[in-house]
């Protein structure tokens, strides 16, 4: 029944395309082919129109109340099809989502990009890797002692969110003061709790890890190229899933109209590169 649902208001959705390529276009026949045919001829403008008019479409069909449960069994089949594909899902973008709202509401600034990453380590989609790592015994692992090796470059040369807080002023001081003020804004900036490394889930400390080691690779002793094989293969993995993770991301803040998010992902995705 709810997979029925689903179905039918893909069914709806898809007509109310056709009937927008119908006024875009000016079509009248509605073979497969000339609807194909149809689509290739658009011109930019056309097509800009045709997708604010299915967008528009999509969002009637889905805010109707009576329309609630079709929507939750339609996100959720999409969510499945995703997984089964190897790709984020919806609970992966409202991970990322609620992380960059929750930045959003105390800040004005643009996310830092190591906040982004904590997010994107810490996400079910990354994690999923770090945890089958662990549950299967004969599955290729990253070594603790080459985790604890990245984690000491990164800290020698000051890596965001790996450099080793500074010791504070004697109490009482003046500069004391104004010390503790300077520390807690650049934990502010970078997007890092005051915690640091040792606050972070050991799954979490291991991807994030990886993605540190490709974003520093030129600035750490043996880079990427001289790591065991099980931790490069791991690294490469961890890159490729972050970047889609940030593509659904970046799809998703350009719809909330998160300016300052979408730059913010987009800069990640580059380094990341």
């Amino acid at each position: 029944m709810a997979q029925t649902a689903a179905n039918e208001t893909k069914d709806e959705a898809g007509s109310r395309f056709l009937e927008a390529l119908q006024r875009v276009a000016g079509l009248t026949d509605m073979s497969e082919a000339s609807v194909t045919a149809a689509i290739a001829k658009l011109t930019p403008e056309q097509r800009q129109q045709l997708q604010a008019e299915a967008d528009e479409a999509k969002r009637e069909l889905f805010e109707k109340e009576e329309k609630k449960e079709d929507r939750e069994v339609y996100l959720k089949t999409m969510s499945q099809q995703a997984e089964q594909a190897g790709m984020p899902g919806t609970a992966d973008v409202e991970f990322m989502s609620k992380k960059i709202s929750a930045f959003m509401q105390t800040s004005s600034e643009q996310p830092p990009p190591m906040l982004l990453l904590e997010a994107v380590a810490a996400s079910p989609y990354l994690l999923k890797d770090a945890l089958a790592e662990l549950r299967d015994a004969d599955a290729p692992k990253v070594a603790a002692t080459e985790l604890d090796a990245i984690e000491a470059a990164l800290s020698a040369i000051g890596a965001s969110g790996w450099a080793k807080p500074k010791a504070p002023p004697k109490n009482g001081s003046k500069n004391g003061a104004n010390g503790a003020g300077n520390n807690a804004g650049n934990n502010a900036a970078t997007g890092v709790a005051s915690a640091g490394a040792a606050a972070r889930p050991p799954v979490v400390r291991r991807t994030l890890l990886l993605l540190c080691l490709h974003l520093y690779q030129e600035q750490i002793p043996g880079g990427l190229e001289q790591r065991e094989p099980s931790t490069a293969q791991a690294a490469i993995g961890a890159v490729i899933k972050a970047r889609r993770l940030l593509d659904a991301t970046l799809s998703a803040a350009l719809q909330r109209g998160w300016v300052k998010a979408v730059l913010a992902g987009t800069e990640l995705q580059a380094m990341l590169s």
